[in-house]
């Protein structure tokens, strides 16, 4: 059972720039016609459709986009720009379509060599609760193997002409599982064709700690273009999808969108027992936190166990904090754009922790990272071989100069 989304109250939208506005009334795979007028009437000829286009295409709701006015509203947009989303949701449809046919021939060889594999996000997500691949941008593939397996795939991957992002092809795999890396991605450039292959979902310095047995045990079957493929069962999915979220810091809409159109969707999940499962695993709050943005930016409902939970002063505080972010000028959040350490060392990433413990593995890889030089300190200021140790000293200052440079 759900509650009405009006019975919660939203977020103010009208700070919002009237492109962003547009953007969401726009970003669902059922639309809302009225609303989508509404925004078009309110913004008037104040509407950027350049803007537009590329903050759909960077928050990854182009496809979502095109579709939705093209349905509701297609007299309304000038015909060059109706023309320019038409390209570009063609070319993305047509990567889709790339990326799902490469998954579909993995699925058959690595059960031809006795690999078992799980498919997750991508192409899998897109039909689970889009309805198409068209529908859902995805750059890449996202595949789960047992640690065991590693070495297997990875060599089996080498002699599909898949190139490592992380280590030579004459490296050692078990390079791999010493550094506790948690996943690796192959380009296939030909094919134009990347996997990410995993055996942990989340990394050191943001876990949540998953239970890979018990996701291998809830697997189920999923369609894909007719062909019978393994996945998360949906509570394990859209927990995933919460912790995914949250470590990226919701930097794209169209997290938001996978959590509102999976409640869409799948509206009778246990919710109950999946807040408990988000309470043991530590991830509570970006549970509900990403069920908090789905509703404030989305109008999805929230089903009726969550509602008080939402309402705590810190997730209401979160979902500000996170909506900022997300609905700043384009020119903005390019040039505030995030990348490397500095996007998952964040300060934001402890207050999505639920308990000071969660938080020790980010407060010593920061501190590791602070004290330890790298190439950047060593072209700083050479030092020949013998003075190198003065580099932990060298460190902490150049990095208080780039941090104040930044600042300025």
């Amino acid at each position: 059972m759900v509650i009405s989304a009006s019975k919660v109250q939203s977020a103010p939208r009208s700070r919002w720039s009237p492109e962003y506005q547009l953007m969401l009334a726009c970003a669902r795979c059922v639309p809302t016609g009225a609303l989508i007028h509404q925004v078009l009437d309110s913004v008037g000829d104040r509407l950027n459709w350049e803007e537009l286009i590329q903050s759909a295409s960077m928050h990854g709701v182009l496809p979502l986009v095109y579709r939705s006015l093209t349905e509701i509203a297609p007299d309304r947009v000038p015909k060059a720009v109706l023309s320019r989303f038409m390209k570009l949701y063609l070319l993305s449809a047509s990567h889709s379509h790339r990326l799902a046919n490469a998954t579909l021939d993995l699925v058959n060889i690595f059960a031809n060599h006795d690999i078992p594999m799980m498919v997750f996000k991508g192409p899998v997500l897109a039909e689970m609760v889009y309805g198409s691949i068209n529908f859902r941008r995805f750059a890449d593939v996202d595949l789960l193997i047992h640690e065991g397996d590693v070495a297997r795939v990875r060599q089996l991957l080498i002699d599909l002409d898949f190139h490592p992002r992380l280590l030579a092809k004459d490296q050692e795999t078990s390079d791999y599982l010493r550094s506790r890396i948690w996943d690796d991605s192959f380009t296939h450039a030909q094919k134009q064709v990347t996997l990410d292959l995993h055996w942990q979902l989340m990394p050191d310095y943001f876990p949540v700690d998953f239970d890979l047995e018990q996701l291998w045990s809830n697997r189920q079957p999923v369609l894909l273009q007719e062909t019978e493929l393994q996945s998360f069962c949906p509570e394990d999915l859209l927990l995933y999808l919460c912790a995914h979220g949250s470590k990226e810091l919701w930097r794209r809409l169209i997290w938001v969108c996978d959590i509102a159109e999976f409640v869409r969707v799948y509206p009778h999940l246990p919710w109950r027992s999946l807040l408990e499962r988000a309470r043991a695993l530590g991830m509570e709050r970006m549970f509900l936190l990403g069920m908090t943005l789905a509703h404030d930016l989305l109008d999805m409902p929230i089903p009726d166990p969550l509602v008080s939970e939402t309402q705590h002063e810190v997730i209401q505080s979160l979902a500000k904090s996170f909506q900022e972010r997300m609905s700043c000028d384009l020119e903005t959040t390019v040039e505030s754009a995030e990348h490397g350490f500095w996007l998952f060392h964040n300060p934001l990433h402890l207050r999505l922790r639920d308990h000071w413990r969660d938080r020790l593995p980010q407060y010593w890889l920061t501190f590791q990272f602070l004290i330890t030089p790298n190439e950047e300190d060593r072209a700083f200021l050479p030092l020949p071989k013998g003075l190198h140790p003065l580099y932990f000293l060298v460190r902490p200052v150049r990095i208080g100069l780039k941090l104040l440079t930044k600042r300025r």
